[in-house]
């Protein structure tokens, strides 16, 4: 596993940081180049733009992400300004965008860029409902806590609840939450596998909730939302958040860790005949990059198991091993565990008799 902050460096984090939310018309907002901020008209208030804000006030003005790339650099950046105040202008879109205020020596930041219906589930809200179910229990440890510009993650083991895969190779039952304050996926709450040989997590992909950050369609197609009170949306977000802590516990359940082993047992004894294509196949299909498909062949060839062929077990923890290495970004470490959870539920065949 990855080495992130440790609770506590976590929590201080999130204590520390003041956020801040506005809803505003596009036409009220300038760019500067030079400073890389948002300037409100109104007030004049300037909020540098981090990356994740950036690409999104592309994917929103429709400005092509690859053209904003380009422009993005020191040779065409008052071209960058150019095209965001024109589109800021002339877009007529009302606009919420998610800052945290001057804090130390760290300046005002814009951190999102999202739609007014965006709804707020933040990170402190999770950790107050969920946090108690973990560390209440003196069996469960939390192995992973993190936050990036984009998302929230506390991966936990419990050490009470273990089996064997093949002799010496045991794994811990587990759970992995997620969420994301900025449109980057909705609250996650999933059984989580810890395969103690190698610190290896695997997400399993029977995720209990996932809950979009939107209004319901058709609530917005009637105009209902806009007609609910501050109370009354509190109260769906409280209803959700009750319902994280609930699930919390259930998904720490013996009966779904079991199910799981079952699954890894039966893929340890599924052979794959042609390793190379297996690879390619995955790599398609789960979209890995070239030097992604290169590491998780290296480690295929590698690995670890007793086996002397190769199963789908061992493409599998070749991918969740791939999630540790110091070159893989947080964010992309948690896709690869979830990429593994992906591969073991192909159907055998599918990846067995690829031809």
């Amino acid at each position: 596993m990855k080495h992130g902050k440790s609770i506590q460096e976590l929590l201080t984090v999130l204590r520390d940081r003041e956020k801040k939310d506005f809803t505003v018309d596009s036409s009220n907002l300038q760019y500067d180049h030079n400073s890389n901020s948002i300037i409100t008209v109104e007030n004049n208030e300037a909020y540098k733009v981090n990356q994740t804000c950036m690409d999104q006030i592309g994917t929103k003005l429709n400005i092509p992400s690859k053209y904003m790339d380009i422009l993005n650099t020191n040779d065409h950046r008052e071209l960058l300004s150019t095209n965001i105040n024109y589109w800021f202008e002339n877009a007529n879109k009302q606009v919420m965008i998610r800052a945290f205020d001057k804090y130390q020596d760290q300046p005002a930041t814009a951190r999102a860029f999202l739609s007014p219906r965006y709804k707020v589930v933040d990170h402190d809200q999770i950790c107050q409902m969920v946090l108690p179910k973990l560390l209440d229990n003196p069996e469960i440890e939390i192995v992973q806590s993190e936050i990036t510009e984009k998302k929230l993650y506390i991966k936990a083991v419990n050490h009470s609840m273990k089996s064997e895969i093949s002799v010496g190779d045991i794994v811990e039952s587990g759970i992995t939450i997620s969420n994301s304050e900025v449109g980057y996926g909705s609250v996650s709450i999933t059984p989580f596998i810890y395969r103690l040989v190698c610190s290896n997590g695997l997400k399993v992909n029977d995720s209990k909730i996932q809950a979009k950050h939107l209004t319901s369609s058709q609530a917005d197609r009637d105009g209902v939302y806009n007609l609910l009170s501050e109370e009354a949306k509190e109260k769906d977000s409280e209803a959700l958040l009750l319902k994280c802590r609930d699930v919390t516990e259930s998904v720490l359940s013996q009966t779904v860790f079991n199910d799981t082993v079952d699954k890894l047992r039966e893929a340890n004894s599924v052979r794959i005949e042609q390793p190379k294509k297996a690879i390619e196949f995955i790599s398609k299909k789960f979209s890995l990059n070239q030097l992604e498909q290169e590491s998780v062949f290296d480690r295929v060839l590698n690995r670890d198991d007793s086996n002397n062929y190769t199963s789908k077990y061992s493409i599998v923890n070749a991918v969740t091993n791939l999630a540790n290495s110091d070159k893989v970004s947080f964010d992309r470490s948690d896709d690869l565990q979830q990429i593994g959870g992906l591969i073991l539920n192909l159907p055998n065949r599918e990846i067995a008799n690829v031809a």
